[in-house]
């Protein structure tokens, strides 16, 4: 119990002193985001496995192929079956209904369960190709946000520039909330220029650790 709180105690002076930099010294934004830090997206396979394994964030979704991680996030709403839902009405909005990718679902595979390790760890040992599935625009903006070093941070303003954009802030703000690979493609690193670490699709407490935590791990 007394090393419990003592842990939250840690977590909570860090994020106070990690907001200090963000909102003063700024010494953890970057203000312009390189084209050569990007990582290439891939495109939809012609068939999909997907499977719900526990994480450290809880039970989580995730849809791959052989090369591609198409989909990898909590699942925040007590039903499995609703994220898989979502994940069909993406692959119908965006991908061709003649062509569809067939669906597969994995139980308790092995693989599965090391690849979802690998992820939520930020193992170097993943090495499947970030594919996510959505509007051109939105592939866009995901693509800039893996330009985003590891431990700094940035505005949405920012990546709107950087894509070319920018009057466009709200748009890029509606396509990073709706992310579909957690961590991998990092949305947690963008915060409102006004200061704060402001909304994340899965939780602000989730937002702040990962952003400790990398800071953390760079100092």
């Amino acid at each position: 119990m007394i090393i419990t709180s003592l842990l939250k105690f840690a977590l909570y002076a860090m994020a106070q002193y990690a907001m200090i930099l963000f909102n003063k010294d700024n010494k953890l934004l970057v203000e312009k985001l390189y084209q050569q830090n990007e990582h290439p997206l891939g495109t939809p396979s012609s068939s999909i496995q997907w499977s719900i394994h526990t994480c450290q964030w809880g039970d989580c979704f995730i849809a791959y192929s052989e090369n591609n991680l198409h989909c990898f996030m909590p699942i925040t709403d007590q039903d499995p079956t609703n994220a898989l839902t979502r994940f069909k009405q993406t692959l119908l909005q965006y991908t061709d209904r003649k062509q569809a990718p067939i669906l597969t679902f994995i139980n308790g595979c092995k693989k599965t369960a090391e690849l979802v390790n690998n992820i939520s760890n930020n193992s170097p040992q993943h090495t499947l190709s970030l594919a996510p599935i959505g509007s051109d625009f939105q592939r866009r903006v995901w693509q800039a946000l893996t330009a985003i070093p590891n431990g700094r941070l940035t505005h949405y303003s920012t990546v709107a520039e950087y894509i070319g954009k920018p009057t466009a802030v709200r748009a890029v703000a509606s396509a990073i909330a709706n992310n579909p690979i957690t961590q991998l493609i990092p949305c947690h690193r963008v915060i409102p220029k006004q200061g704060g670490y402001g909304q994340y699709r899965w939780g602000r407490a989730m937002k702040e650790q990962l952003i400790n935590e990398e800071i953390s791990s760079k100092h």
